[in-house]
């Protein structure tokens, strides 16, 4: 057996040690984010108070979008009503796959200002994909109530993670082209 000489062994532990970091950070930044986000906060609290702005801002943007399809569309805090009725609550937020992805984002080592940049961008796209998800929910709703289910927690669940991690896979290459780049003669 072939040994390898102590300059490859000492990269491998840098390596070993940089991805062993990475994950401890975004195993930090993730968890914390989903804890404050899911805590089972008190009805009358401040934060309860944020994440149902947050939520009624949801409704309230795809309820606009929606007037377009159906005029009688009404928004009432986090409820849509008009040919088809629906709620949104947190689960229905993407903000767990948002958190995932910003986490990832900051985990990652290079400058702050391309993490927040790249955070911000990533986080608006999934909101925006999620407005479009509660849309179609929506409009599925009034033509095909049955196919409402598979939609809700089969279909937009799984493209909305498929669309973050390419996110971050486009973060990532284009972070390490950086690094190539700069490390090239």
């Amino acid at each position: 057996m072939r040994r390898q000489p102590p300059i490859a062994n000492a990269e491998a532990r840098r390596s070993r040690r940089a991805q062993l970091g990475y994950a401890l950070r975004f195993a930090v930044i993730a968890g914390v984010g989903l804890a404050a986000y899911y805590f089972p906060y008190a009805a009358d609290s401040r934060a309860r108070a944020c994440i149902n702005g947050f939520l009624h801002a949801y409704a309230a943007t795809a309820g606009l979008v929606l007037q377009v399809f159906d005029p009688t569309v009404r928004v009432a805090g986090q409820e849509i009503s008009g040919a088809f009725a629906m709620r949104i609550v947190q689960t229905c937020d993407a903000m767990d796959v948002t958190i995932l992805l910003v986490a990832a984002i900051a985990s990652w080592h290079g400058p702050i200002r391309r993490r927040l940049v790249a955070s911000l961008a990533g986080a608006l796209a999934l909101g925006v994909l999620n407005i479009v998800r509660i849309c179609s929910l929506y409009l599925i709703g009034m033509v095909r109530p049955s196919l409402v289910e598979a939609a809700h927690l089969d279909v937009w669940p799984a493209l909305i993670l498929i669309v973050a991690v390419g996110l971050f896979f486009v973060f990532a290459s284009s972070e390490q082209g950086r690094v190539e780049t700069v490390a090239s003669p």
